[in-house]
């Protein structure tokens, strides 16, 4: 079985995408599940400008202070931010870069995209629930 096929598995089943930036060429990829996440055809051609405007506009900030501070000092972030889909539907996910060197060159920034909707979703059940408990407990 081909690596490739493997990797279109481990998306699928986590619903995880992957992307790289070369800085050489100013060129994005996103895998096809990161294309899914986005809610877009994996034929719509991409660049970090495109990118960052799926972002809600009160996260863009924030993925472009720590996209830049991985550019310019190597830093690697790890971000739960919100995106706006093609549908316009709000999509939580955890977005990872990190810078990778060649003789000693930053060369790419690399990194992750994964939906955490179910898991934004069940700790908001989980608050809910805990304020009604809380709330029924004071009446006692």
């Amino acid at each position: 079985m081909e690596l490739k096929h493997l990797f279109k598995e481990l998306e699928a089943a986590t619903d995880t995408g992957c992307w790289s930036y070369n800085l050489e060429s100013k060129r994005l990829f996103w895998s096809d599940s990161t294309y899914a996440i986005h809610g877009i055809d994996p034929s719509t051609k991409i660049d970090v400008e495109n990118a960052i405007e799926y972002y809600h506009h009160e996260d863009r900030e924030i993925l472009k202070e720590a996209f830049a501070k991985c550019l310019s000092e190597g830093i690697a972030y790890s971000l739960e931010l919100r995106i706006i889909n093609s549908d316009g539907k709000i999509v939580y996910v955890e977005t990872q870069g990190k810078p990778l060197y060649e003789d000693g060159k930053l060369k790419y920034i690399f990194g992750t995209l994964k939906n955490i909707n179910a898991k934004v979703n069940l700790l908001e059940r989980s608050h809910r629930a805990e304020e009604k408990y809380n709330n029924l407990a004071s009446l006692l």
